[in-house]
């Protein structure tokens, strides 16, 4: 029987090799990767959030997840995986009470949630008695966006602030600043000192756990105007205990909380990420965001499915 090399081993490993080439590791260079830089030249990329710490494990498991596309498959708009003919418009079948149990990829993340303990989506197993609404995006990243958007005040005369303790993610104040919506407004706002909520609304984004160190952060921010956006896409048993209650029961009522599959399975370039809020009029704006931005492409939900149905069925989190 032939040995086929792996993804690694096709580039000395001292590379991947991928898109019919092998792109090298920090340090090597050549086309197969077999030039070693020395140490006076050598460059190491410590600002990126790639989360290649998963690579190995799916280079040395190619079969578990693969999926095959026919250039015939579903090339119209819309409809979840494994709802079939059902007609339901894309993207809002997730909110608004809306969860077909045919939705395999909201069921999927249901179900590692449950099985790891850091969120709570209530009984739904026959589709009744949700407490949670799930909804999902082009990665967290646009997440944060749209809950901007959907937590901004429509009927103030001045703009939400949108806040987060430093250190803080670099992708806050970028959407802050960028989106200059006539309705809801909302705009950046650089302290250290947490601003208050008691007449104004304030967004304030809270990662937790924090990156980098990894403390665990609570809102500072405080009035009855205060919403929360909890970044949790290091909330996950490989990054940092889950202990005591899950995230969904720091939840306030209008609160959102986001995760992302890039820290979960490492997948980062499938570009998929999801919001959970108990506010069916939050979640319903998220999605409304989600739709006039550009939906979650089928090929994408489907690699997702792929990955997160394996995770699912590992004993580890069971």
């Amino acid at each position: 029987m032939v040995s086929v090399l792996n993804e690694y081993e096709q580039c000395g490993d001292s590379g991947i090799f991928e898109d019919g080439g092998c792109t090298c590791f920090d340090c090597f260079r050549g086309t197969l990767c077999n030039e070693e830089l020395l140490p006076e030249v050598c460059v190491v990329n410590a600002a990126g959030g790639t989360p290649l710490i998963f690579e190995d494990y799916w280079v040395q498991h190619p079969d578990e997840a693969t999926i095959t596309i026919r250039p015939a498959y579903h090339i119209g708009y819309g409809k979840e995986i494994g709802c079939g003919n059902v007609a339901v418009l894309a993207g809002s079948y997730r909110v608004a009470g809306m969860n077909p149990a045919c939705d395999e990829l909201a069921a999927v993340v249901r179900r590692i949630h449950t099985m790891v303990g850091n969120a709570n989506f209530g009984n739904d197993d026959n589709g009744d008695n949700e407490t949670m609404y799930l909804v999902f995006g082009v990665g967290s990243t646009e997440l944060i966006a749209a809950s901007m958007w959907a937590l901004a005040d429509e009927d103030a005369d001045e703009p939400s602030l949108v806040w987060s303790r430093r250190p803080y993610y670099a992708g806050y104040e970028g959407p802050a600043s960028y989106f200059d919506s006539k309705s809801p407004r909302f705009e950046w706002f650089d302290s250290e000192t947490p601003p208050d909520a008691t007449s104004r609304r304030i967004i304030e984004l809270v990662t937790s756990p924090n990156n980098p160190d990894g403390s665990m952060r609570s809102p500072v921010v405080s009035g009855e105007n205060g919403r929360a956006v909890f970044d949790s896409a290091y909330y996950w048993p490989h990054f940092t205990p889950i202990e005591g209650a899950p995230r969904t029961t720091e939840l306030r009522e209008h609160d959102v909380a986001l995760f992302t599959l890039s820290k979960l399975t490492g997948h980062a370039g499938t570009r998929i990420g999801w919001a959970v809020t108990r506010d069916e009029t939050v979640a319903t704006r998220i999605a409304a965001f989600v739709k006039n931005a550009g939906e979650l492409p089928r090929e994408n939900q489907l690699r997702g499915l792929a990955v997160l149905t394996v995770l699912a069925n590992q004993v580890l989190f069971r």
